[in-house]
């Protein structure tokens, strides 16, 4: 939701924000509607589809001050939604915040499983195309799961949108905004949309809790008995995940192009269960060493980005205990009551939810908005942080990051079955069953195992990242805790990997002819070591 009402019209992004606490009007001033509803018009309660919020690049969460025509929405916008009995979402954001980051967070949200199902199902079926030779095998086949999962992460919001689409709340396309009546009316009954909804999805920024409307809303979807789910994402975390999505793949492109270049192309060697001639150690070495150089390159700048991140996110607890409902800002407010470019009076939006919170938390012997303060200090901060726990480590997200990056093993591991069932044949189902388990043991679950650990480090050395620049406290400190981290990154995730491919190397050399089940087994029980580290956060975070 945007952060006030009026800047749906006129959005506020990169207007300046005075620090306004409290303005004259604001307990017993003028205002154009009287107080908000939790009732509204059938008619008015209008949703619109995901793959709406997100056409045109994001366009409608545009807001960059300057050209006014963007924000006069006119009624083409406003028939953009439909009448709906409920919300699948409501999102609720700040105009402040970047629109690119806002449309990628919600990318991730709403799209990364079904772009990672649809990823490994194409890995699936591509391999065994692979493996009947129907197509010449090239190097550059290895990498066409990854394209199908940026394509669905792109464009699954279009695709649901043919068959059952995602209705979700959006501020400026669900309230008029051609019409002063109907926009009056809309806003209002803020609470009724709220209240209809299935979740609330926050789209979050260190600016999101310093905003009148944005805490509103929360506290809204928050009266009710039973809280319904919510989903705090932080957007710059976005960048984060995208940036650890690419940096999984580029460094994994070194180790595809060698394993195709020296197993396939020179060796004539097919992608096996068993030996395969020993360990090549100059292919290694090279493959390494490009890893290395992909690496140094990549890894400070997600650490650059991602202690930014985590320092926000840990500032929250702070910013909540020191709330105050008068500190916070809105359009009307922090423009004086008087329109930045048509110099209109603006009636004050803090008269609407200040009578609300009123009817909502008077008690005797205590100022209505203290008693707001409390509410916020103690219930609604304990839901936002229990949301900033699970963004520090999201268990379901980093699965399936790691699962994407290692689609293009899935891919091997099926056209290397297929091959041998094409071939050879076997005997009987049993034997078919452990060699398809073998299959997936030696290249999927091998580096599934490798990438969980990956993302694990890098979310555990962002949140560290924090304390290295409180102890380093200069100028330079982010840089410095990036650099510390990477090199904490290199050591630690380099020598996993490594030892992770030697001993698999060793194991199948030595073990997968005389005792194929064990170098399966062997990988089946390293997949725990990723999984057990993930799940050991999470209880430590109390989630």
């Amino acid at each position: 939701m945007a952060d006030d009402p009026d800047s749906w019209s006129i959005p506020a992004e990169g207007t300046k924000d005075s620090d306004v606490e409290k303005c004259d009007s604001c307990e017993d001033g003028d205002s154009a509607t009287g107080s908000l509803l939790t009732e509204l018009d059938s008619q008015l309660l209008r949703g619109v589809s995901l793959a709406v919020t997100l056409s045109g690049f994001g366009r409608h969460w545009s807001s960059t001050a300057g050209t006014t025509t963007m924000y006069q929405t006119g009624p083409q916008i406003y028939n953009l939604s439909s009448v709906v009995k409920e919300f699948d979402t409501f999102l609720s954001h700040d105009w402040q915040t970047n629109r690119w980051l806002k449309v990628l967070a919600l990318l991730w949200i709403f799209n990364l499983r079904a772009a990672t199902v649809i990823s490994l199902c194409f890995s699936i079926c591509w391999g065994t195309v692979l493996g009947l030779h129907w197509l010449p095998d090239e190097a550059w086949y290895i990498f066409f799961p990854w394209c199908v999962f940026f394509l669905v992460l792109l464009s699954w919001q279009r695709l649901r949108s043919l068959v059952l689409p995602k209705m979700v709340f959006m501020d400026k396309l669900c309230i008029a905004q051609h019409d002063a009546i109907l926009k009056a009316q809309g806003i209002v009954g803020l609470a009724a949309f709220l209240d209809r909804s299935k979740t609330l999805t926050i789209l979050w920024s260190p600016k999101y809790f310093t905003r009148l409307w944005c805490i509103y809303e929360l506290a809204t979807y928050l009266r009710q008995r039973e809280h319904k789910p919510v989903k705090l994402m932080p957007v710059a975390m976005s960048v984060v995940m995208l940036l650890m999505c690419i940096g999984g793949m580029l460094l994994m492109t070194p180790y595809e192009l060698g394993y195709y270049y020296y197993y396939l192309k020179e060796k004539n060697i097919r992608y096996v269960r068993g030996s395969q001639g020993g360990i090549h150690w100059p292919a290694m070495v090279r493959t390494v060493a490009m890893i290395v150089a992909v690496a140094v390159v990549l890894v400070p700048v997600v650490f650059w980005v991602g202690i930014h991140v985590m320092r926000d996110i840990q500032n929250l607890k702070d910013q909540l205990q020191d709330f105050s409902i008068r500190k916070s800002k809105c359009f009307c407010c922090c423009h004086e009551h008087q329109h930045p470019e048509t110099g209109e009076h603006l009636p004050c939006d803090r008269v609407l939810v200040y009578k609300m919170l009123k009817i909502w938390y008077s008690t005797e012997g205590k100022d209505f908005l203290d008693s707001f303060d409390d509410v916020v200090r103690a219930e609604l901060s304990a839901v936002a942080l229990q949301g900033a726990k699970k963004a520090q480590l999201p268990f379901q997200d980093v699965v399936y990051l790691a699962m994407a990056i290692s689609a293009t093993e899935l891919q091997k591991a099926v056209q290397g079955f297929v091959q041998e069932a094409n071939f050879q044949g076997f005997p009987d189902g049993l034997v078919m069953i452990q060699a398809a388990f073998e299959f997936l043991a030696k290249f999927f679950l091998n580096y599934l195992t490798i990438w969980l650990l990956y993302l694990w480090l890098i979310f555990e050395l962002c949140s560290f990242g924090p304390y290295l620049m409180k102890r380093t406290n200069c100028s330079w400190s982010r840089l410095l805790a990036a650099l510390v981290l990477s090199l904490v990154m290199f050591l630690t995730f380099g020598s996993f990997w490594f030892i992770t491919n030697l001993i698999n190397a060793v194991v199948r050399e030595h073990f997968a002819d005389n005792l194929p089940m064990f170098s399966s087994l062997f990988r089946l029980l390293w997949l725990l070591l990723p999984l057990g580290l993930l799940r050991w956060n999470r209880r430590r975070a109390g989630l």
